[in-house]
């Protein structure tokens, strides 16, 4: 009996019938069937390491995003949580201190703006002043209350551009007050 060269079915006459292959001269042997190769174990593909400083720098662009778009304030609290607890930046001093210092940052700055916020929108008549902390009223109110907040958020943009070209060089810059405390608590927050 003669079989395919190419599927190696049985054949009978001059053409396999499986799949139409020309026949080699009666009497040949099946082709070796070809051996299953061993499967290797497949990886998930791995997030590339980041260097620190660029880490360190992703810290502060909370604070450049919520400068320019306030409703997405909350990158500010989050990208910093972040890299304090993924494995391979948690163990890092360096990253470790500047997502504290980053953290501790935007947390003054919420801070700050809610309470000139506050203070501004009783004098005015916005926010708390409609609830009957009294105001001044009137729109010369209105101009100090957007004047705070632009200087508020050019300061917040300022703060976090300054502090990103810092990590960015691999320098760890305290702010006054802050760093210190980001200093310590960065090495006693052990995720």
């Amino acid at each position: 009996m003669a079989f395919c060269a190419q599927c190696g079915a049985s054949v009978q006459g001059q053409f396999c019938a499986a799949c139409g292959a020309a026949t080699p001269s009666a009497g040949s042997s099946p082709p070796p069937r070809p051996q299953p190769q061993p499967q290797q174990q497949q990886q998930a593909p791995s997030m590339p390491d980041l260097q620190p400083n660029i880490v360190a720098v992703l810290c502060y662009i909370g604070l450049i995003i919520s400068g320019f778009f306030w409703p997405l304030s909350v990158i500010a609290f989050v990208v910093p949580i972040v890299f304090l607890v993924v494995e391979p930046y948690k163990n890092v001093p360096f990253i470790r201190f500047h997502a504290v210092q980053s953290l501790l940052l935007s947390i003054v700055f919420f801070f700050v703006t809610l309470i000139a916020g506050a203070i501004i929108g009783s004098m005015t008549g916005f926010g708390f002043g409609a609830f009957g902390f009294g105001g001044f009223g009137g729109f010369g109110g209105y101009g100090l209350y957007f004047a705070l907040a632009f200087l508020l958020i050019i300061i917040r943009i300022g703060c976090g551009a300054f502090l990103m070209s810092k990590a960015y060089v691999n320098q760890k810059f305290e702010i006054p007050g802050i760093g210190e405390l980001a200093s310590s608590l960065a090495d006693q927050i052990k995720f």
